[in-house]
């Protein structure tokens, strides 16, 4: 649930990129934890992760996560 409204508050503040990074990175940082804490639960985290690390301009990491993208 953290990690999903540190999302939501990132999406709410887009256009100012410096707090909208800062909530992503929340945001990751939770999500990361649900992967090492629910490893076979990827719809919780899977695609998340693409968005968060793909809005965040980390490429290389969004594209570990590109299968999940819907």
């Amino acid at each position: 649930g953290a990690a999903n409204c540190a999302a939501m508050l990132a999406q709410h503040n887009a256009t100012n990129k410096a707090l909208a990074k800062e909530w992503y990175d929340k945001a990751i940082q939770h999500y990361e934890q649900c992967r090492i804490d629910f490893p076979d639960k990827e719809d919780v985290w899977g695609y998340q992760l693409y968005v968060c690390y793909n809005n965040t301009g980390n490429t290389a990491k969004a594209n570990e996560f590109k299968k999940y993208k819907k």
